[in-house]
């Protein structure tokens, strides 16, 4: 049944989506590619595009900007969707498929799933990418490490995003969770959603923590997620 309803957001989510994909292309790939293609080692590429520049709180977002971009675009690209097909679109999915619950988790499984796409098309280009450029690609781990703590933290921030938004609203929903974005760049922290993946690769022994900090404010914000929603109303 979830495998049903998966395939039908994948469906309309992506139509109904297609904007925000064309905009993540557009200014998250696009200038990846070019990035790369005018870098001249591999090395740069990780520790000037990939990974946040920390040392001065007054420049944050100067030296932040392709993670903030990537972080914004990978949380739009389809939670404009979820949103309204939790609530615009209550009555005739109640009316289809009976539980609320399901209908839920079924939402969390597709953040889970369509943010480690959106994560791994940034690192599977930076990788054909290198190929093309005939850049040495010297460790592959961290490329790897990169993927699976960003992608945990994107999960953990669009899980944010939708709870909050199902309290008050999309706009206030959204505001709340790119403040989270800029409150752990200005303080070098991963205390707020969706922040371990910023500070995860700095230093070794924090990846392990924040990868586990991640995947419990997931579990904690998935399960208020179902709580939350079976007690709304929707009829």
């Amino acid at each position: 049944m979830i495998l049903k309803f998966l395939k039908r957001d994948f469906k309309f989510g992506t139509e109904k989506s297609i904007k925000y994909i064309i905009i993540f292309i557009i200014f998250v790939l696009i200038p990846l590619i070019n990035y790369i293609l005018f870098s001249k080692e591999y090395s740069d590429i990780i520790e000037n595009f990939l990974l946040p520049q920390f040392g001065f709180h007054e420049n944050a977002f100067k030296y932040n900007v392709f993670i903030i971009t990537l972080q914004v675009f990978v949380l739009l690209s389809y939670c404009m969707y979820i949103y309204d097909d939790l609530f615009t679109y209550n009555k005739l999915i109640l009316t289809r498929y009976k539980s609320k619950i399901l209908i839920c988790i079924t939402k969390i499984v597709f953040v889970i799933i369509y943010n480690f796409i959106l994560i791994f098309a940034v690192i599977f280009t930076c990788y054909i990418t290198c190929k093309v450029a005939n850049i040495n690609i010297n460790n592959i781990n961290i490329l790897i490490k990169i993927l699976i703590s960003y992608s945990i933290g994107a999960i953990s921030l669009s899980l944010f995003n939708l709870f909050i938004s199902m309290i008050f609203n999309e706009s206030i929903g959204f505001l709340i969770t790119v403040i989270s974005i800029s409150l752990n760049l200005i303080f070098e922290t991963y205390i707020f959603p969706g922040g371990g993946y910023i500070t995860s690769l700095i230093e070794g022994r924090l990846y392990g923590y924040s990868i586990t900090y991640n995947i419990i404010t997931t579990i904690i914000i998935s399960i208020l997620l179902i709580k939350f929603y079976k007690k709304i109303d929707l009829i």
